[in-house]
């Protein structure tokens, strides 16, 4: 036992610890004090006090004095003081230097902010359909359709018969849900109508699925045929804060469903959205399945697998099951039909199936992270070529280091502190840059920007990394040249910049300008297809049609009333023609299989067709190069005629328009023939990024959707007025809805016309950060050539020579880039442009002008300080020193 006596102790592990950390020979000196210390206190205030003060006064010996022979502590404290001396030596030569510094900050800043952009764009298309629990197991089942003689785009839809199959005999699954969104109904409440995001479904749908749930038995919720499970959003637009649960809702004023649960919104990276769901077995109900369903494919089918299943152990198992199930019949129709896995994860960015969904692009996400990669390549080009081109500014300095003792490693770690620093300056004006153009960017990218999900702990560690990255990278080289200078040289005053520096540097500005003549032209290619095919002729003419919406009330018999809306229509003398159809040109182009005339037995082709009347060619301007119209005298054109494209005969190989007239084509959906009579000119249905395929039309009005009306532009209001009174006497139920053909036409570029805008606004921060360069390499070529500028001056060199002498380096740099950028950019944009069936010629004016705007672009960011130094007294040139 301790004696009684004995006086309070200090505690031992703290005076250990502290004498651990300093010197030997300081040990005796601090321990006593230590001791000396804490009886003091004791003795004055308490024994609680003094071990509180105790533990904050031992620390005080923390300090370089009793450390210095510990060689960490010498190094920690060495570097804590080469880093606050490096950042007041930068502070100064910015201060010095505020053009160079505001060009490398600005530079770097630019470069960085837009990669900061183009890293969330792409951070936020990498995010689609990653919330879902089950993502790796779960599958789509698509559609591969093989029918010799016809191109038949693979689908994301299958047969309705596929997910019950694979639950039922297919051990490997552990969940099948089906769904659909072919049906759009009208919701009425408060004497207004809505038109939802509706999609038929199973309960299985939420074992899939990560949807939650928030009301509602996930097991059955969707069991019992007429149930709907409403989002947040719906039932709170519905119902008020009421609950719905229980309460019944009414369909296109005929069909009564009743609430069964509620689920959270769909999160925005989802590549499918609903505002409702509505029970499967209502669509069985009404439309009972059939043996012919095998070989039709308009359902959703996904699976999720069990744990330990892959693809490539499944999905043999099931490539032919529609041919062991309806081969015989399909083999009648030449058709051959495979079923494909297809990972949920690369629905959106990796699929090239035909489908409702929102998609991505990966292609656009590989081009953007170039784009940012050579963005801050530019960046730290500008930085090296300038820290490098200003040496003969810092040989002294370093000369001076040199001999006082100062190690290379020693200013390698000073040269890259520098340039840390002026990364870590750089990304906070990159993020204020980037803050101030978020509407800007909202705008061309089409993302919502959410600052929230943005500063997460692995964005902030990503954007730490990027900068030291940066930093790292725009300093390395600078850094070695500049420590490998050597004293006795510099001193003498005989140091000068070596031939290797000089074509390291020109190496640089060629790059730069390889890079941003390879945009200027990508840029110039996008927007010439974009160009190309907006202005390209169509085949139809889509100006001045306006077109009425009637897919709502079409249940409501719109085949029996469609001629006495347009003959109402067709009262206002603005109006010319009026048609309906069931399609109109940019409203997909469903299809399929048909028996033409002349081939052999049991072949078949894939054609696309819809319903037209009597009106449509007139009102399209569709030229029928061969035979006549549909006709509303010839009765029989109702039930037994067609009219094709020029590509039906191709298809056929029929040989010629003439030819084809009085051929038959049997419906593959019904077994009957219709007879050719007439062959209208190719047109584009579609996008001109499509191929045209082959088509034709027929009289059936039960499947008319829309009227278009050709109208006279200069009373265009009153015609809508005019068309919205007709609506309202025949659907006054149903809201009036319609647009403009072009317009909706036109939307199919949006994603050429969005990529076109992207690529130019980052072209022109390439060119604006590399002419940043040129023009801080021109104030330096400037300030180091200013005697000989005015010598020469003296000799009687003009005014427009010395301008002449002083770009002609650059130009030459840039006509060098030009000669290396243009045949890469021809095979990049040769490539990306063999994506469009139909696309623009890339003729040779496209590449001169590329390299025109960057030599324009380098001239003007050199011709200023060119200019003001060949107009310089050259009295004051000789004066300087």
């Amino acid at each position: 036992m301790k004696s009684p006596n004995l006086p309070p102790q200090p505690p031992q592990w703290l005076i250990s610890l502290i004498l651990w950390f300093c010197d030997e020979r300081f040990h005796e000196e601090i321990e006593g004090d230590l001791y000396e210390m804490f009886a003091e206190i004791t003795e004055e205030q308490s024994l609680k006090v003094a071990r509180r003060k105790f533990f904050f006064a031992s620390f005080s010996y923390l300090r370089p004095y009793f450390l210095s022979n510990r060689t960490f502590s010498f190094h920690l404290f060495a570097y804590i003081n080469m880093l606050q001396s490096t950042l007041k030596i930068t502070l100064r030569l910015m201060k010095r230097k505020p053009v160079y510094s505001f060009i490398n900050i600005t530079g770097l800043a630019l470069g960085m902010s837009a990669a900061l952009m183009i890293f969330y764009f792409i951070s936020d298309e990498l995010k689609y359909d990653q919330f879902h629990e089950k993502k790796d197991r779960i599958y789509l089942i698509g559609t591969d359709n093989y029918l010799p003689g016809s191109e038949t785009p693979p689908s994301a839809r299958s047969s309705r018969l596929i997910a019950p199959e694979l639950r039922e005999n297919y051990p490997e699954v552990e969940h099948a849900v089906r769904m659909f969104n072919r049906w759009t109904p009208q919701i009425k409440h408060n004497n207004q109508r809505f038109q939802d995001n509706i999609f038929y479904t199973e309960s299985s749908f939420f074992d899939v699925f990560s949807f939650q749930l928030i009301a509602g038995n996930p097991e059955n919720v969707l069991d019992e045929p007429y149930a709907v499970v409403l989002t947040e959003k719906a039932a709170h637009k519905y119902f008020g804060e009421e609950s719905p649960l229980g309460k019944t809702m009414i369909f296109d004023d005929t069909t009564a469903f009743k609430v069964t649960g509620i689920v959270a919104n769909p999160p925005r990276h989802s590549h499918f959205t609903f505002d409702m769901l509505l029970s499967y077995s209502t669509w069985d109900i009404e439309y009972p399945p059939k043996t012919y369903d095998w070989a039709n494919y308009w359902i959703y089918n996904y699976i999720t697998l069990k744990p330990g299943i892959t693809k490539a152990q499944f999905e043999p198992k099931i490539t032919n099951l529609v041919e062991e199930q309806y081969g015989e019949k399909m083999k009648s129709f030449g058709l051959e039909v495979e079923l494909y896995l297809e990972p949920l994860t690369d629905i959106y960015l990796h699929s090239d199936r035909s489908s409702l969904f929102i998609t991505g692009d990966i292609k656009y996400i590989y081009s953007f992270s170039f784009i940012a990669v050579f963005l801050i390549l530019i960046a730290c080009f500008n930085f090296i070529n300038l820290s490098t081109a200003r040496s003969l500014d810092r040989a002294k300095e370093v000369g001076i280091k040199k001999v006082v003792g100062s190690q290379r490693t020693h200013l390698i770690w000073q040269f890259l502190i520098e340039s840390l620093l002026i990364a870590i300056f750089s990304i906070i004006l990159a993020l204020g840059i980037a803050y101030a153009t978020i509407p800007f960017f909202e705008s061309i990218s089409g993302k919502e920007v959410i600052l929230s999900a943005f500063f997460t702990l692995p964005n902030i560690l990503g954007l730490i990394a990027i900068t030291l990255t940066i930093g790292l990278l725009a300093g390395a080289y600078p850094a070695w040249v500049l420590s490998a200078f050597k004293p006795v040289q510099v001193l003498k005053g005989k140091f000068s910049h070596s031939r290797g520096g000089q074509f390291f540097r020109r190496g640089l500005i060629i790059t730069q300008f390889i890079i941003s003549i390879t945009l200027i032209i990508s840029t110039l290619v996008v927007f010439g297809q974009l160009s190309f095919m907006q202005s390209k002729n169509l085949g139809f003419d889509k100006e001045q049609v306006l077109v009425i919406d009637t897919r709502n009330p079409a249940s409501e018999g719109l085949g029996k009333k469609y001629e006495n809306i347009k003959n109402e229509l067709l009262q206002h003398g603005s109006i010319e023609y009026v048609s309906a159809s069931g399609r109109i040109p940019g409203f997909g182009s469903g299809g399929g299989v048909m028996f033409p005339e002349g081939l052999p037995e049991g072949e078949s082709r894939d054609m696309s067709y819809f319903s037209v009347d009597q009106d449509y060619v007139q009102t399209m301007g569709l030229e029928i190069i061969v035979g006549r119209n549909f006709s509303k005298g010839i009765s029989s054109d109702v039930k037994e005629s067609i009219l094709i494209n020029e590509a039906v005969i191709e298809s056929c190989g029929w040989g010629s328009p003439e030819d084809a007239l009085g051929k038959e084509i049997k419906a593959g959906w019904n077994g009957n023939p219709y007879k050719v009579i007439g062959v209208y000119r190719n047109y584009h249905h579609l996008s001109p990024r499509d191929k045209i395929v082959p088509e034709l039309v027929f009289i059936y009005p039960n499947w008319f959707q829309f009227f278009s009306a050709k109208v006279k532009t200069e009373n265009v209001k009153d015609i809508i007025t005019h068309a919205e009174k007709t609506w309202q006497n025949w659907f006054p139920e149903y809201p009036f809805s319609y647009f403009f053909l072009d317009e909706y036409y036109n939307r199919q570029y949006e994603a050429e016309t969005r990529l076109t805008k992207i690529f130019v606004f980052f072209t022109s921060l390439a060119i604006l950060i590399a002419c940043f360069g040129l023009f801080g390499l021109a104030i330096f070529t400037v300030q180091q050539r200013t005697k000989e500028i005015g010598i020469r001056k003296v000799l009687g060199a003009s005014t427009s020579h010395i301008i002449q002498l002083l770009s002609r380096e650059f130009v030459v740099l840039v006509i060098i880039a030009f000669l290396v950028a243009a045949p890469l950019a021809f095979r990049v944009m040769d490539l990306v442009a063999g994506r469009f069936a139909y696309r623009m010629q890339l003729s040779p004016g496209i590449f001169i002008w590329g390299g025109v705007i960057a030599l324009a672009m380098a001239i003007m960011a050199i011709s200023y300080q060119a200019v003001k130094a060949a107009f310089q007294n050259p009295v004051n040139s000789l004066k300087d020193e």
